[in-house]
């Protein structure tokens, strides 16, 4: 999820416990997007923004470790409740980043790997409308003098924990009724039974859409990969093994040559990103194969 869903979620959600717990309702809110603070590693370089974001920021064992020092350093003040508030709402983004395609070191430092559940993509229609629909409902209770109910967080809670379930069995039938040999099979941000998945077949990668709840393959494409022809060329930039650490679907899948030069781009064959550019990687060559300029979209 986008760090403006993580906070709408935040706050739809802890809104009705403002009444009797106002200080671990706001450090829950707060909870709910602060994993996404380790955005600002972007200063520090687009490779250091690739390692760094969502791992230990989004790390169940640090999030614990950090509520049990904030509520030892609160102990026997008015707003102990608000370690917990915070803890939780960490944990609550950490947990809807796993059921993402992106990945999330959820137990590090203990371990490096990235999980990812693939139950959604990073952005869901039915989750930002229902959440919208949450806040609206708040806004009106707030402008009217008044506290949201309970029956505002259970009804949200449920549809989240209904929704939920609803995308890991689609998830189990996508998985049961894809082609053999799918390498990757990602969520789409608007429709539930659709998935984008990938065959490698050699040289090349097919691409699918699949309907989970038909069977039905749409859309099928083929591409090309380049990656062994310039296998040397591709392992001196570092851009392109931070990427393939990423994804395993990272390949070269064009060469275009430019006034003497050859311009390679390669990019991740899971996802579509809507026709943006977004980690795509254009490695410049120069005549002799060596590396002259690299641009990287992140």
């Amino acid at each position: 999820m986008d760090i403006v869903t993580h906070g709408m979620m935040g706050v739809v959600l802890a809104a009705p416990a403002l009444s009797r717990h106002p200080e671990a309702a706001c450090a829950f809110m707060v909870g709910s997007a602060l994993p996404d603070a380790d955005v600002l590693s972007r200063l520090l370089g687009k490779r250091a923004f690739l390692r760094c974001h969502q791992t230990y920021a989004h790390s169940l064992p640090v999030i614990a470790g950090l509520c049990v020092g904030l509520h030892l350093a609160l102990y026997g003040t008015k707003p102990g409740g608000a370690a917990l508030g915070l803890g939780l709402g960490m944990a609550f983004h950490s947990l809807l980043d796993w059921t993402n395609t992106y990945g999330t070191k959820l137990w590090a430092p203990f371990s490096r790997k990235r999980c990812c559940a693939e139950w959604a993509f990073f952005i869901d229609l039915p989750v930002v409308l229902a959440t919208v629909w949450g806040l609206l409902r708040v806004w009106r209770e707030a402008s009217a003098g008044r506290l949201p109910g309970a029956a505002l967080g259970l009804r949200y809670g449920a549809f989240l924990a209904v929704y939920g379930a609803a995308r890991f069995l689609l998830r189990l039938l996508a998985l049961r009724r894809a082609p053999a040999g799918t390498t990757t099979l990602l969520p789409t941000a608007f429709l539930p039974w659709r998935f984008l998945g990938a065959e490698r077949q050699g040289d090349s990668v097919r691409l699918f859409t699949l309907d989970a709840l038909t069977g039905r393959v749409l859309e099928e494409s083929s591409v090309a990969i380049l990656d062994p022809l310039y296998e040397e060329a591709l392992a001196a930039v570092p851009e392109f093994k931070t990427m393939r650490e990423l994804s395993p679907l990272f390949h070269a899948v064009s060469a275009v040559q430019e006034g003497g030069e050859t311009v390679v781009t390669c990019r991740d064959l899971r996802t579509r990103n809507f026709g943006t550019r977004f980690g795509e990687l254009r490695v410049r060559l120069g005549p002799g194969g060596g590396v002259r300029d690299v641009e990287w979209n992140v």
